[in-house]
C-alpha cells in the first residue's frame, strides 16, 4: 500500500500546484476540505524528487524553473 498521495496539476496560465499527503485519515475538524488541503501544498520540485520522475520536461527551462520552485496559494474554483 502506498504511504503518500502525490500530486500535481498544471493550468494553461503556467502554474502549478502540488500536494504530498499521507496516505491515512486526515482529521479536518471543523474545517472545510480546501483549508485543509492547504497544509499539503509543496513545490512540483518535491513531487519529482520523490517520485523520480520530471512533469514538466516539456516547457521552456525559464518557465520549468519558475514553476517547478514556487509554492501558489490554493486556488480551488478559480479560472487559470
Amino acid at each position: 500500500m502506498p504511504y503518500h498521495l502525490l500530486s500535481y496539476a498544471l493550468a494553461a496560465a503556467r502554474r502549478a500546484i502540488a500536494f504530498i499527503l499521507d496516505n491515512k485519515e486526515i482529521p479536518k475538524g471543523k474545517r472545510k476540505a480546501a483549508d485543509v488541503l492547504k497544509d499539503y501544498i509543496v513545490t512540483v520540485n518535491e513531487v519529482e524528487d520523490r517520485t523520480g520522475i520530471e512533469f514538466l520536461s516539456a516547457l521552456a527551462s525559464r518557465d520549468k524553473s519558475r514553476i517547478s520552485t514556487s509554492k501558489p496559494p490554493f486556488w480551488p474554483g478559480k479560472k487559470c
